[in-house]
């Protein structure tokens, strides 16, 4: 996916809201993941409070998208938070949403933060 696909999928979400065109999880997934894709986690992240305010029920797929996109030094925090407030969402967090936010951590060079992490996802499993 393109860098600026993420303007398309936003684009397309607020059409279909405009237009009172019922959004899903699974639309509002993809434009997370273009929003991750395209580096733009700010985006991502308000799709999730979207999300909430339209009562969809975010799954782990909404998650992951969103944890990946938030990987670079001004949001690796955020990725954090997603992975801690999951269980409390009703979810379980996978090895994928834990990989995501991993990766985050060593990206950022917070070596003994993926490692505690790293710790946390054995005692899951």
């Amino acid at each position: 996916m393109q860098g600026g696909e993420w303007v398309k999928a936003l684009a397309l979400v607020n059409s279909m809201v405009q237009n009172e065109v019922e959004i899903d999880t699974i639309t509002c997934n993809a434009a997370v993941s273009a929003c991750g894709k395209g580096g733009n986690w700010v985006k991502a992240l308000e799709l999730l409070n979207v999300m909430a305010q339209r009562k969809l029920q975010k799954d782990a797929i909404s998650c992951t998208a969103a944890i990946s996109a938030c990987d670079d030094r001004a949001s690796w925090t955020w990725a954090m938070h997603l992975v801690e407030v999951m269980p409390t969402s009703g979810m379980i967090a996978s090895g994928l949403n834990f990989g995501s936010s991993m990766s985050a951590l060593l990206k950022n060079r917070f070596w003994d933060c993926a490692l505690m992490l790293f710790d946390e996802a054995r005692f899951i499993w």
